[in-house]
């Protein structure tokens, strides 16, 4: 969380807007409220962002992984250099 001057607090959404457009990131929604403003995205590989601000000027960053597929590395087969720790 980061509170931002009521001077800057108007301009920052747009620049944040035009920075993930231009890395090619999809606008999915704007709330365009006074004081509880959000802009949400998602990326090509499957990102989803949101900054939200609120009421004070406070500006919140969330970011979500997309789902993760199974990999076909498997288990380490050597031994271990280190003493067991279970237990």
């Amino acid at each position: 969380m980061t509170i931002v001057s009521e001077q800057r607090r108007g301009a920052l959404p747009g620049v944040i807007e035009r920075a993930w457009k231009g890395r090619g990131y999809k606008i999915t929604n704007v709330r365009k409220s006074p004081t509880f403003l959000g802009i949400y995205a998602s990326t090509p590989d499957g990102y989803s962002l949101e900054v939200q601000v609120a009421g004070k000027g406070q500006f919140f960053l969330k970011a979500a992984t997309p789902c993760l597929t199974d990999s076909s590395v498997g288990q380490p087969t050597g031994k271990p250099n280190t003493p067991d720790r279970i237990g």
